[in-house]
C-alpha cells in the first residue's frame, strides 16, 4: 500500500476552509499540520475527513503566563485503515508543543508520523538551533519507517534538490545530516 501523506503549516488561521477543500480532493491517508490553533484543530476534526487525530496542545496546554505564540501546536490526522496507537511530544526540546509524533498502525505494521515546527530565530533566539539539534538527535535514534512534515523556518529558499537551497544561516542545519528516507517503495 502506498501512503498518501500531506504536511501543511496552517499559519495559526482559525478558519481552514480552503485547506479542508484541498485535503478533500487530495484524499490523504496521513496529514500533519503545524501552527495549529485550538479552533483550527476543531475545524479539521469536524470536517470528517479523517477518522482519528492527535493534537500537541492537548498533550501540553499553554500555561496562562505564556504568550500567544505558545498557543500554536502541531497535529496528526489519519484515515482508516490507519489508526493512531499513541502520541507524544519530544519533551526535551525548548518548545515541546511544536514537536509531536504519533505511532500509527496499519495492518500488522507500524510507522511514526511526525509534525514539527521549528520556531523562527528572529523572535525565539537560541531556542531555534536548540530545537533543531534535539529533534535531529531524536530522529537519528528512531527505528522503523517515519513520515515527517515540518516547518523548519529555513532555508531561505527551499528546493527538492538540497544542493540548490540557499540557507539563511551559513551552513546546513542539523537536519541535513538526517536526509529524508524518501522512497517510492511500498510500505506494506
Amino acid at each position: 500500500m502506498r501512503i498518501k501523506f500531506a504536511s501543511w503549516n496552517v499559519k495559526g488561521f482559525s478558519k481552514v476552509t480552503g485547506q479542508i477543500r484541498l485535503l478533500r480532493r487530495a484524499d490523504c491517508h496521513v496529514a500533519v499540520f503545524q501552527e495549529v490553533t485550538d479552533i483550527a484543530y476543531r475545524h479539521l476534526v469536524d470536517s470528517g475527513l479523517f477518522d482519528s487525530s492527535c493534537f500537541s496542545l492537548s498533550l501540553r496546554p499553554p500555561k496562562p503566563s505564556e504568550s500567544q505564540r505558545r498557543q500554536l501546536g502541531c497535529a496528526v490526522f489519519v484515515k482508516a485503515p490507519f489508526v493512531i496507537q499513541s502520541s507524544s511530544l519530544i519533551e526535551n526540546v525548548p518548545v515541546p508543543e511544536r514537536a509531536l509524533f504519533a505511532k500509527i498502525k496499519i495492518r500488522r505494521a507500524t510507522l511514526t508520523a511526525c509534525s514539527f515546527h521549528i520556531p523562527p530565530g528572529v523572535s525565539w533566539g537560541e531556542k531555534k538551533p536548540e530545537q533543531v539539534k534535539r529533534i535531529a538527535a531524536w530522529l537519528v535514534k528512531k527505528k522503523g519507517p517515519i513520515v515527517l512534515g515540518m516547518d523548519a523556518n529555513a532555508p531561505e529558499t527551499d528546493h527538492p534538490d538540497q544542493e540548490t537551497n540557499k540557507w539563511v544561516v551559513e551552513g546546513r542545519t542539523a537536519f541535513a545530516g538526517c536526509e529524508a528516507r524518501a522512497s517510492s517503495k511500498r510500505f506494506l
